[in-house]
C-alpha cells in the first residue's frame, strides 16, 4: 500500500541523511538522523524522517512515536499526517490511517501519495465513490505513472457498474504494466461486461501464456465461456482453475451453479455434487454456536434476508412485495445487502425493511457477528452459489435457524442451512427429499410471489393480428438453450411454417453469439430470416414492451425460466413448458399450474410441439388470453401477495418451532 516515503522540506544538515535514505541505504541514514535528534530534540524534520525509516524497517511502534513527536511540533504538516497514515495502516489501524490521510488531504488536496493511499484504503473498505474521488486526485497529482492507481480506480468503477469508465482505466494501467498477469485478468472481466469478447480472449490468452498456472485467469476464462453460452467450455475452464488452486472458492461455487445448465445431469447427480462440496466446505469452517434459540413471550421473530441482489434483479423483483407485506406485529425484517450500488428498487426495499445493513465490506466473520448481535432468529439465504453469496457466513451458524429461499434452483449442499423453501410441483415429496441436503418446506400453492414487473406497462393485443404470422419467443439466458432445446424449437418452427422466433438476452449483443445461434438453427433447416436476435434493453420499461411483439413464449429445459415466465404471463403472453425431473425443470409446471394453464404444460417433446402448433392455430384463444392472463396471475397464489406472505411466515414459524421446540 505504501507508495513512497513522503519527505518534508528539511534543513541542510539533513541533506546527507535524506540522500542516503532515498538511495535505500537505511543503515547509513539511521545514525545521522539519531545524532541530529540527540542534539536537536525539536527538529521535526529529523523526527519525521527517522520515523519513516523505522516504518521501512518494520518498527511500527517507534515510527508512530517519532512521527507523533514531529506532529506535536508542527500539527498542520500535511506530510507528517500522510506519514502517520502509512504507519497506522501498517500497524493494523485502518480507522486511524483514514483519519490521518483525510486530515492531510484537507491541508493539501494535491498530495498525490496520500490521495493514492487513502483511495486504496477506501477501495479495500468498498467505499467505492470515495475511492474514485481520491484515486482520480492521485492520478491528477503525481501518480499518473502508477499503474496500481489506474487499476484500483478501474476496480472501484467496475463495482459501481460503470464498466466503460473502468475499461478506460484498465487500459491506462495496462499501458504502464503490460505483462502484469493479475491486471490482464481483471481487465478481461470488464471487457466481457462491455461486450468485448475478442478483447477479453486476447487478454486472457496473454495472461495464461505468461503464467499458465494462474488460477484466476481460468476463472475469468469460465466467465468468458458463459458469456459465449459455452457451458462445457466454462466448466472445463473451472476444472483447470481448480487444478491450479484446489482452494479457489469462486471456482467451486461457479462449478456448482453452472452445472444446472448441463442438460444430462440428473437430480441425483446435482445433489451429490452439492453435498460433496458442502461436506468439504464445512470441514474447513470453525462454526461458532449460535445464540440460544429463545423467543420471549410476545417477542417478534427476527428474520434476516441475506442477498447481493435486492435491486433490479430477479431476486429483488420477487422479494420486494414480500418484504413490504410481512406482518410487523409478528416479524421484524432486517436485510443484509451486499449491493455496491443502489437503484430505485433497492431504495424501495430499503424503505420497507425494518433494518438495513450494508455488508459488502464485511468479512464473513464480521457479518456473522453482526447478525448475532442483531439477534436474528431465522437467517434466509437468497443467493445459493450465485454471485455475491455469503455462504461462508451461513457456515458460521450466526442464527439458530437458517433457510435457503428463491435465489438458487435446488439444494445448496450446506448442512448449516436447515431448511429450503419449495413447493409440491417443483419438488414432490419423496424422491426430491432424498436429493436435498436441507429439509424441504413446501408452500401450498407455489413458492413464488410475483406482484408485477415493476413498471406500469399494459399488455397490448397479440401481434399476430397485425403481423399475420406467429411470433414465438424466449427472453431467457441463451446458455439454457442446449442442443435439445434448439432441436425442439426448430421442430416448433417446422410445425408452424410461417412463424418467427425472437430470442432476447444480453449475450446476444455479441456478434459471435448471434452467429452461433443462427448456425445451430440452420443445422435443423431454419433460415436466419426466421430468427430475431436481440440484446438487452437498458430500461425495464423497454424490456417489458418487447413482450408486446410476442404471441407465445417458449420455456427452455431442463433449466426452466422463472422471472421470464412470470413477466411473460404478466404481459399477457402464454408460455409453453415441458416438465422434467429436476427441481429447476419443474418451475414452469409450478407457475402455470397456479394459473390453471395445464393445457400449456407438456410431458414430452412431441406434446410440446403439438401444444405450440395448436395454440398458434387458435387465433381466437390467443386474442382472449392476452387481456386475461394478468388477472389470472393476480388471482393465483403467485400474485396474491398478502396471502402468500402469510404462508411464507407460517413456514418460518414452523421451522422455528421444529428447530427449537417452540421456545
Amino acid at each position: 500500500m505504501i507508495v513512497r516515503v513522503t519527505m518534508s522540506p528539511a534543513p541542510t544538515s539533513l541533506d546527507d541523511a535524506r540522500r542516503l535514505h532515498l538511495a535505500g541505504r537505511l543503515g547509513h541514514a539511521r545514525p545521522i538522523y539519531d545524532a541530529i535528534i540527540d542534539t536537536e530534540p525539536g527538529n521535526d524534520g529529523a523526527l519525521h524522517l527517522r520515523g519513516m525509516l523505522a516504518l521501512q524497517e518494520g518498527d511500527g511502534a517507534l515510527a508512530e512515536q517519532l512521527v507523533r513527536q514531529a506532529l506535536a511540533l508542527v500539527p498542520a504538516s500535511a506530510a507528517y499526517l500522510s506519514g502517520l497514515g502509512q504507519i497506522l495502516y501498517f500497524k493494523g489501524d485502518p480507522d486511524g490511517a483514514a483519519e490521518a490521510w483525510t486530515a492531510c488531504l484537507d491541508l493539501n488536496p494535491g498530495d498525490g501519495g496520500a490521495a493514492y493511499n487513502y483511495g486504496t484504503l477506501c477501495l479495500q473498505r468498498r467505499q467505492n465513490n470515495l475511492a474514485e474521488k481520491w484515486l482520480r486526485a492521485a492520478i491528477d497529482h503525481g501518480e499518473q505513472d502508477n499503474w496500481e492507481a489506474h487499476s484500483n480506480l478501474a476496480n472501484a468503477l467496475a463495482r459501481l457498474r460503470r464498466y466503460g469508465d473502468a475499461e478506460a482505466s484498465y487500459r491506462a494501467a495496462q499501458e504502464l504494466s503490460p505483462d502484469n498477469v493479475s491486471l490482464l485478468t481483471s481487465y478481461a472481466d470488464v471487457a466481457i461486461r462491455i461486450g468485448g469478447l475478442e478483447k477479453a480472449a486476447a487478454l486472457l490468452d496473454c495472461a495464461l501464456r505468461l503464467a499458465p498456472d494462474f488460477a484466476p485467469a481460468y476463472l475469468n476464462l469460465a466467465n468468458l465461456r458463459m458469456a459465449e453460452a459455452d457451458v462445457p467450455g466454462a466448466l472445463q475452464a473451472l476444472e483447470k482453475a481448480l487444478e491450479q488452486d484446489p482452494g479457489l472458492a469462486d471456482a467451486h461455487h461457479k462449478r456448482l451453479f453452472f452445472s444446472h445448465y448441463i442438460k444430462d445431469l440428473s437430480a441425483e447427480e446435482l445433489y451429490h455434487l452439492h453435498r460433496d462440496w458442502g461436506a468439504g466446505f464445512a470441514a474447513e469452517i470453525d462454526a461458532i454456536p449460535p445464540a440460544a434459540p429463545l423467543l420471549a413471550a410476545g417477542e417478534v421473530l427476527r428474520i434476516g434476508y441475506v442477498s447481493a441482489d435486492l435491486g433490479g434483479h430477479s431476486v429483488g423483483l420477487f422479494m420486494a412485495s414480500i418484504i413490504a407485506a410481512h406482518d410487523r406485529e409478528q416479524f421484524h425484517i432486517t436485510c443484509y445487502s451486499g449491493l455496491e450500488s443502489e437503484d430505485s428498487l433497492t431504495k424501495s426495499i430499503k424503505a420497507d425493511a425494518d433494518g438495513w445493513r450494508e455488508t459488502a465490506a464485511l468479512s464473513d466473520a464480521s457479518l456473522a457477528e453482526t447478525i448475532r448481535r442483531d439477534g436474528i432468529h431465522i437467517l434466509v439465504d437468497l443467493s445459493g452459489h450465485t454471485g455475491g453469496h455469503r455462504l461462508g457466513v451461513f457456515a458460521l451458524r450466526p442464527a439458530p435457524v437458517q433457510i435457503s429461499y428463491l435465489g438458487y434452483p435446488g439444494t445448496v449442499g450446506l448442512a448449516a442451512i436447515d431448511y429450503r423453501i419449495s413447493d409440491e410441483w417443483c419438488e414432490p415429496a419423496g424422491a426430491a427429499d432424498d436429493c436435498s441436503v436441507e429439509k424441504i418446506l413446501r408452500i401450498d400453492g407455489g413458492f413464488h410471489c410475483f406482484a408485477g414487473a415493476g413498471e406500469d406497462v399494459e399488455p397490448g393485443p397479440a401481434p399476430v393480428a397485425e403481423n399475420g404470422f406467429i411470433t414465438f419467443a424466449s427472453f431467457n439466458n441463451i446458455a439454457k438453450l442446449n442442443a435439445d432445446v434448439i432441436r425442439l424449437w426448430a421442430g416448433v418452427l417446422d410445425a408452424v411454417p410461417d412463424a418467427r422466433l425472437c430470442l432476447k438476452d444480453q449475450r446476444l449483443k455479441y456478434d459471435s453469439n448471434r452467429r452461433h445461434i443462427e448456425a445451430a438453427f440452420a443445422r435443423h433447416g431454419i433460415e436466419p430470416a426466421r430468427l430475431s436476435l436481440l440484446g438487452a434493453q437498458a430500461e425495464r420499461r423497454d424490456h417489458l414492451a418487447q413482450y408486446g411483439k410476442v404471441d407465445i413464449a417458449l420455456d427452455p429445459f431442463p433449466y426452466n425460466g422463472t422471472t421470464t415466465t412470470a413477466e411473460a404471463l404478466w404481459m399477457g403472453v402464454p408460455v409453453i413448458t415441458m416438465t422434467g425431473q429436476r427441481a429447476d425443470a419443474r418451475v414452469g409446471l409450478s407457475l402455470l399450474s397456479q394459473m390453471q394453464l395445464d393445457e400449456l404444460i407438456a410431458g414430452s417433446p412431441d406434446a410440446y410441439i403439438a401444444i405450440a402448433a395448436g395454440l398458434a392455430a387458435d387465433r381466437e384463444k390467443l386474442r382472449a388470453l392476452r387481456p386475461e392472463l394478468r388477472g389470472r396471475l393476480r388471482g393465483a397464489s403467485l400474485g396474491r401477495v398478502a396471502e402468500f406472505t402469510e404462508k411464507l411466515e407460517a413456514a418460518y414459524r414452523l421451522a422455528w418451532n421444529e428447530a427449537t421446540g417452540g421456545t
